[in-house]
């Protein structure tokens, strides 16, 4: 018998801003999220769902969502299907990271 398996990248939530983590509450609330991925907060962070056919290109560029676009870019290189930010995560020394 064969399973479906869908990777997860995990990041801290560290690797967000204050603000970005406002985005991302706010667009989990709309109906149809403008990211054009799937956002799911809980208790300790997010998780996030990308598809590998998305292209995130026009994100780079929009004020706020700089590290956020890194992450997605990082993450779907690496063939993740989700992203889990969470105050638990690893923190990596190659991207910022906020105190809040």
């Amino acid at each position: 018998m064969s399973y479906e398996v869908e990777k997860t990248m995990v990041f801290s939530t560290a690797h967000i801003s204050k603000e970005q983590a406002s985005k991302l509450n706010m667009e989990s609330l709309k109906p149809e999220s403008s990211f054009r991925f799937y956002i799911d907060p809980y208790e300790y962070g997010y998780l996030i769902h990308i598809s590998e056919l998305e292209d995130f290109e026009d994100l780079k560029d929009v004020a706020g969502l700089e590290n956020i676009y890194r992450i997605l870019v990082i993450a779907q290189r690496s063939g993740c299907s989700y992203i889990r930010l969470d105050c638990d995560g690893p923190v990596y020394d190659h991207l910022p990271t906020f105190d809040w």
